[in-house]
């Protein structure tokens, strides 16, 4: 708390920067209102600095995190492509609708 003081911030960002411990920009801006006209790059930077080195993160924390964000890409990519596959039944059924109806009309 006494490192963040040198900053103009309310006692809620303060507050909020403890309990969440952003460690980047866009987690830090989501914190702090109009993070981007009251303080310069690099004051942002070092408010970060500051989280990292009063808060370390270890590295299993870190490979953890980097081991769920693939996680999370892989089961993205598996239901794009459950999607496609679902819109090409869909497409071959309308496919052999619109040729039975053609049949139906050439009866």
């Amino acid at each position: 708390m006494t490192g963040l003081n040198q900053y103009s911030l309310m006692k809620i960002e303060k507050l909020e920067i403890l309990n969440r411990l952003p460690r980047t920009i866009v987690s830090l801006f989501s914190v702090i209102e109009e993070c981007d006209q009251r303080f310069s790059d690099e004051q942002c930077n070092n408010m970060l600095e500051l989280v990292q080195r009063c808060f370390p993160v270890a590295q299993e924390a870190v490979e953890d995190d980097a081991m769920d964000m693939e996680q999370e890409e892989d089961e993205e990519e598996e239901e794009e492509v459950v999607a496609e596959q679902f819109e090409m039944v869909e497409l071959e059924h309308e496919t052999f609708e619109k040729i039975d109806e053609a049949e139906e009309q050439e009866e």
